[in-house]
């Protein structure tokens, strides 16, 4: 994902270093790099949407194809965001759920690079 810093001045802040989303299993780990990412609302749910850059894309959907039915844990920033039971192969786009509108804002200004990874622990305790 391409970081996009619109600075006015030599005051502006630099844009932080972004993070990748880790999708894991006791079989498979893989680092994933999100081209865009945006809180949403899905069936009444707080949720972030999230598409892969192409590299990842293709690793995801094979990842997700050999998971079908089996469990995988949905990291950022060595926080579990989520565990679930992967239901279809996902071609390189999906939602992940969260426990409130103000996490799934967190999880992504990290991604994003405009928040660091400690302001995720108050929204997800292991």
């Amino acid at each position: 994902m391409s970081a996009f810093c619109f600075c006015l001045g030599a005051s502006a802040a630099p844009a932080l270093a972004q993070s990748d989303l880790v999708f894991e299993s006791p079989e498979a780990r893989l680092e994933v790099s999100v081209a865009r990412i945006e809180p949403v609302f899905m069936h009444g749910r707080p949720s972030v949407q999230f598409a892969l850059d192409d590299p990842s894309s293709e690793a995801f959907a094979m990842l997700t194809g050999e998971m079908v039915g089996r469990k995988l844990a949905v990291s950022l920033c060595d926080h579990v965001l989520v565990k679930v039971v992967v239901q279809e192969r996902l071609e390189g786009r999906g939602i992940i759920n969260l426990p409130t509108i103000e996490a799934a804002i967190a999880v992504a200004d990290v991604i994003q690079g405009t928040a660091e990874c400690p302001t995720l622990a108050a929204h997800f305790h292991e």
